[in-house]
């Protein structure tokens, strides 16, 4: 009795994820062993495979021990069958051809393979305790702080005048930016909630909403020209961190051509706006690239801005208190809320989608001027040296 790898489909789902695994490790053909989608996007990523090597074993380690048991079991089963099969026949020796040598199966001992020709094990793991140091610091320490902050700040600013509140929220916006893992998100909601609070009488709500969605774009494109002149050029003298980043890859390269490009258009807006806040900002200085291109291709962030400014107004006017008849002041309000939550889910998701879009097309329609950008020698050098030892 034979059995292959098709008798048995169990392992449908968790076959799909263990993909990550199947990155050659050989540093003259980091590529993926079967699927050609795989190996360009590996092409194209060279100098992050260790990087998110790294990340895939902080993350994903109880996943693929799950993966691992559930080949163990999906390979006892067949041991079983193939016993079975083999005493109905009276052919007890026919299962000694069967490979039972191996408690896994042969996918996965072939992913398993290829884990253990990564070039470099130790740096991998380094790298992934990097990743949960970083997590831990960032997401879960700084987020908890930005709740808690913009939860004071609008507890705070109830009884403050406009201009009072208008700095506090600015320097707030400003200062919560400057992490990395912040996003704009939570600092929208929280504008719309305060300033049409304070601004209601002097400038009607309309109003109010107006001047917050336009303070909200200040503030992001002034946070952008801090990212990128003060830490991302700070950032660019330093070999390692040009190299980290990789420059030279074609990735990096394609970005380069296209938000460098003066004025506006609809590939770089996608990836200055569809890209995470702080790292393409820091990015854009780390490449030195002219200040004003970027503030301009950065603008379509408005139509962002404004669904996320009216979720944080919307759940404001809904906690007004009742009048005198005990009828809420606006009994829609809580649904208007959710249903700007879900614009803006659905605005972010859809820049997302964009910038990933032009990066792939655009690296293939203006191919000849990425080629001709020059090479950071300083960086190919330290790799070459890298790869020689």
């Amino acid at each position: 009795a034979t059995f292959d790898a098709h008798e048995f489909n169990g392992m449908s789902n968790a076959d799909a994820s263990s993909q990550f695994w199947d990155i050659d490790g050989s540093n003259s053909n980091r590529s993926m062993t079967k699927t050609p989608i795989f190996s360009k996007v590996a092409s194209d990523y060279e100098p992050y495979i260790d990087t998110v090597r790294g990340l895939i074993v902080i993350t994903l380690s109880p996943i693929l021990i799950a993966y691992l048991l559930l080949s163990f079991v999906n390979q006892c089963i067949r041991y079983i069958a193939a016993f079975i099969t083999c005493s109905k026949r009276n052919s007890i020796e026919a299962f000694d051809t069967y490979d039972w040598r191996t408690w896994i199966t042969k996918r996965t001992r072939q992913q398993v393979d290829d884990f253990n020709s990564w070039d470099d094990h130790g740096k991998v793991y380094r790298i992934a305790l990097y990743w949960g140091i970083a997590f831990t610091l960032l997401q879960v320490i700084v987020q908890q702080f930005t709740v808690v902050l913009l939860s004071w700040l609008i507890k705070t600013t109830e009884s403050l005048p406009l201009g009072v509140v208008t700095i506090v929220i600015f320097m707030v916006g400003m200062f919560l930016f400057l992490l990395p893992t912040t996003p704009g998100g939570p600092i929208y909601i929280a504008a719309g909630a305060v300033i049409p609070s304070a601004g209601k009488y002097s400038l009607g709500m309309f109003g109010s909403v107006v001047y917050c969605i336009m303070l909200c774009l200040v503030i992001k494109l002034m946070a952008c020209a801090m990212q990128q002149k003060v830490i991302g050029e700070g950032l660019s003298n330093y070999v390692t961190t040009r190299r980290w980043i990789g420059v030279n890859s074609s990735l990096v390269r394609t970005m380069r051509v296209v938000v460098s490009e003066p004025g506006m258009t609809i590939a770089k807006s996608s990836i200055l706006v569809g890209c995470p806040d702080w790292p393409t900002s820091v990015l854009c200085g780390i490449l030195r690239l002219d200040l004003l291109p970027i503030l301009v291709g950065t603008t379509p962030i408005i139509f962002i801005i404004i669904p996320m400014v009216l979720t944080g107004y919307f759940a404001y006017m809904a906690s007004l208190p009742p009048d005198s008849y005990g009828q809420m002041q606006f009994p829609h309000a809580n649904t208007y809320s959710a249903m700007f939550a879900v614009l803006s889910a659905i605005a972010q998701f859809a820049s997302m989608a964009a910038a990933a879009f032009y990066v792939e097309s655009e690296s293939k329609r203006r191919k000849d001027d990425i080629d001709r950008l020059p090479v950071d020698l300083e960086v190919h050098i330290a790799e070459e040296r890298e790869r020689i030892s």
